[in-house]
């Protein structure tokens, strides 16, 4: 793959990476109390995860641009009301579905998947919904850290967002040693499967590929030759139209709104 050059705007959104904690900057146009509404930027792989799953089931929704609380306050940025309401720990995504609220990618997916059953992204076996679960997690506590917090967080948000110095050892260690066994046990799980959990797409795939696809805002990515299985079927998620419609860009990030 060949990787544009990251451009500045796109470092505070670096900082959703790491479930920092959130905060709205930019108001949702056509919103009222009964419609969808995510809150967050879509250069998380955590948002995207959610928007992923809303494109996959056909609904409607609105995205509220925001991004974390503590990065909002490190450029005096003001936090919105909806947005606090909705997610009491300050992290994105939140979602609002009327008058219920709620924050955390995988509470949402799973409330998507229980509200709007049809197009499931869970299978209804309970192995292989099990095994769903599992590497759901997976994508989001075991890949998505390491990821966010050790390659993109320590590139960009340390030094953009905080004025710290990049601790360059952490990331290469992360690219060179941590993410490198994830990428085998991910290579196995495969096998010669279409996707990763089961015969059909999941939220399981949603997880992980979400997460592997945020290593290109840091110019990185992980050797096809190596992990060819891998690779394709990275390919393959991303060629999803949902996937496509939620490619991030960098008019996502709200940087202009700031306290007077």
């Amino acid at each position: 793959m060949n990787f544009g050059k990251i451009k500045a705007p796109l470092i505070l959104a670096l900082l959703c990476l790491v479930t920092l904690s959130p905060s709205p900057s930019t108001s949702c146009t056509s919103c009222d109390e009964h419609s969808k509404v995510v809150f967050g930027i879509s250069l998380s792989p955590y948002v995207r995860k959610v928007l992923v799953a809303l494109h996959e089931k056909g609904i409607k929704f609105t995205l509220k641009e925001t991004l974390p609380t503590l990065a909002l306050k490190s450029k005096n940025m003001e936090v919105p009301a909806d947005f606090a309401q909705a997610s009491p720990l300050g992290k994105i995504p939140a979602f609002k579905d009327g008058n219920v609220t709620m924050a955390d990618s995988a509470v949402i997916t799973a409330y998507l998947e229980k509200t709007h059953p049809n197009t499931p992204l869970f299978p209804k076996a309970p192995d292989s919904y099990a095994r769903t679960l599992w590497l759901t997690k997976y994508g989001d506590d075991v890949l998505g850290p390491v990821i966010g917090k050790n390659v993109l967080f320590e590139r960009f948000g340390k030094p953009v967002i905080f004025n710290q110095t990049t601790d360059e050892k952490v990331v290469q260690t992360a690219l060179q040693e941590t993410l490198p066994p994830m990428y085998d046990y991910l290579e196995k799980e495969l096998g010669d499967n279409e996707w990763i959990a089961g015969k059909d797409f999941s939220a399981a795939d949603i997880a992980i590929v979400a997460q592997l696809a945020s290593l290109e805002l840091a110019n990185e990515t992980f050797d096809a030759k190596r992990w060819p299985k891998l690779a394709a079927y990275t390919k393959r998620v991303l060629d999803r139209p949902s996937f496509k419609a939620t490619a991030a860009h960098p008019s996502a990030v709200p940087v202009k709104t700031s306290k007077v």
